[in-house]
């Protein structure tokens, strides 16, 4: 091994464990006090103990989630009071997956390293770290990623490792579905080959199984489903999106928020328009990516909007839309003229302190868990209470 790689190896590790590092600094608790979160319980440890390995292939929300369920499956095999543990560390394994497959990609190694950083340390209420359910909206980073990846360039290992992470995170939520039209106009825009069709076609194969469950099970609008109150506009919505942006750490006037919104559009344009071919489409999947994933979000909140938020309910729906933003921004900062970087790395500080004006996700209950010998000795099944407040489990008796 010469010393070329022996360096790329050290900052995988390294950049790696500083995210996993940041990961665990947002919502430290969920290390030393693991807690079971709403679906993790209700969905995927619950229909695992009642169905077993055939909950694999059991649609929830309309679509498959291949890996919480391989998670659960995987814990099942455990003693059930290591549950909470295992749920945690799988999501600081899918934390360090992303990191990986972002070192695969053909970016500079400074760009690598951003990258992996960025994307713990995003404004964010801490909705999807360290827990199985929203796992999901971490792993979709991956797809994203795999995008700026030259297969052909990839080792034989490197290769299969990327085909795996297609197809398993495919089939972990509806992102497949979302971005098929990405990879696709990425796939006629860069040089094709072999292997950048097997990846394609990976893909599209996972996205028809998803979507053919979505078609059976449509999504209804949850502002309907839970009563919730109508009203807001789409305009207020964007306002919001932006200030959780760039300045939750402020109370500002909406048209100072517009003003910077064109100004981070006019950024982004710049860095669009002074950008080689491979930039134009590394930046494309970016900024594509993030529209596609926040506008299924407005529209599945068609009737208000405005109830979704970075740093309050649904913060989820902001984090994959934050973190493109975030990265190409950074791809402006390594590669432009000094006009367009200076402004990035203005957009760059002002969305990092959004992030730290909420750092810490705020403490979840701590319930107490199960043990083993609790289901031997229940009379019954067990009801358990979760996370968030007022959720819990209904877990079986085991039998002698």
């Amino acid at each position: 091994m010469n010393r070329k790689s022996l360096s790329e190896i050290s900052w995988v590790f390294i950049s790696t464990a500083i995210c996993i590092f940041l990961l665990i600094s947002r919502q430290p608790e969920q290390i030393g006090s693991p807690q079971i979160w709403a679906e993790d319980g209700t969905v995927f440890l619950q229909q695992h103990q009642r169905l077993g390995f055939s909950a694999l292939l059991e649609p929830y929300a309309g679509y498959l989630h291949l890996f919480p369920r391989l998670g659960a499956a995987a814990a099942g095999l455990l003693p059930i009071e290591w549950t909470p543990a295992i749920y945690a560390a799988l999501s600081v394994l899918a934390t360090a997956w992303v990191a990986v497959i972002v070192h695969l990609t053909r970016l500079t190694a400074t760009q690598r390293v951003l990258f992996v950083v960025l994307f713990v340390a995003i404004p964010h209420q801490g909705e999807v770290f360290l827990n199985l359910t929203n796992a999901q909206w971490i792993l979709c980073l991956s797809l994203i990623a795999a995008l700026l990846c030259d297969p052909d360039r990839l080792q034989s290992w490197q290769f299969v490792l990327l085909w795996f992470t297609v197809a398993i995170v495919s089939a972990t939520g509806p992102f497949s579905v979302l971005l098929a039209p990405v990879w696709i106009a990425s796939y006629f825009t860069m040089p094709r080959s072999r292997r950048r069709a097997v990846l394609l076609l990976t893909l599209l194969v996972v996205a028809a199984v998803q979507f053919g469950y979505l078609i059976d099970n449509p999504r209804v609008d949850p502002v309907i489903a839970q009563a919730l109150p109508v009203g807001g506009s789409f305009v207020q919505a964007v306002g919001h999106f932006f200030h959780d942006l760039l300045f939750h750490f402020l109370e500002i006037e909406f048209w100072v928020i517009a003003l910077a919104a064109v100004l981070l559009a006019a950024t982004l344009s710049v860095g669009l328009v002074s950008s080689d071919r491979q930039g134009l489409h590394d930046m494309g999947v970016l900024l594509i990516s993030a529209a596609v994933i926040y506008t299924s979000a407005l529209y599945s909140f068609r009737s208000n909007p405005t109830l979704i938020s970075a740093f309050g309910g649904g913060a989820r729906y902001f984090f994959v839309p934050y973190v493109c933003l975030a990265w190409a921004l950074v791809l402006i900062v390594t590669r432009a003229s000094w006009q367009p970087r200076l402004l990035s790395l203005i957009c760059l500080v002002l969305l990092l302190g959004s992030a730290a004006s909420q750092w810490r996700a705020g403490a979840l209950e701590r319930f107490a868990w199960v043990t083993e010998a609790d289901l031997s000795s229940a009379e019954g099944d067990l009801i358990v209470p979760i996370n968030p407040p007022g959720w819990h489990v209904t877990l079986r008796k085991q039998q002698p």
